[in-house]
């Protein structure tokens, strides 16, 4: 199963190590990630969501105020994409650009509630098999 990854570059060391647990513990596990940047980086993210099954959402300490991660994030959803978070970090805070209006009250509230690891990858065998 294809899982687009999004994180800082910061948080990637962690990251690793996280996709590295989780793809021992679910052979079908394949998470997609970009490589380096680099100028054609949305045309690379865009085709790399389109294929993946679901978002991971590494949230890490400045994860919030990255306008890539806002743009990674709305392409998720413009492809109606399942989105998990993940804190790295309980209390870091979520992006903007997972929030959504509610149809019923109106009021804002998060497109995706954050997952620990274990419920993750739970959710990744689940949607194997």
């Amino acid at each position: 199963m294809n899982a687009f990854i999004i994180h800082s570059g910061a948080d990637e060391e962690f990251v690793k190590r996280h996709l590295d647990t989780m793809k021992r513990k679910v052979y079908s596990f394949n998470p997609l990630l970009l490589k380096n940047g680099g100028r054609f980086w949305k045309i690379d993210a865009s085709k790399k969501i389109k294929k993946s099954q679901m978002i991971i959402f590494f949230v890490g300490e400045d994860s919030h105020q990255s306008q890539y991660i806002a743009w990674e994030i709305k392409e998720a959803r413009r492809f109606n994409k399942v989105i998990i978070v993940i804190k790295l970090d309980e209390q870091f805070e979520l992006h903007d650009a997972l929030l959504i209006n509610d149809d019923f009250s109106g009021e804002k509230k998060y497109c995706s509630k954050s997952l620990t690891i274990e419920e993750t990858i739970k959710k990744i065998s689940d949607h194997s098999n």
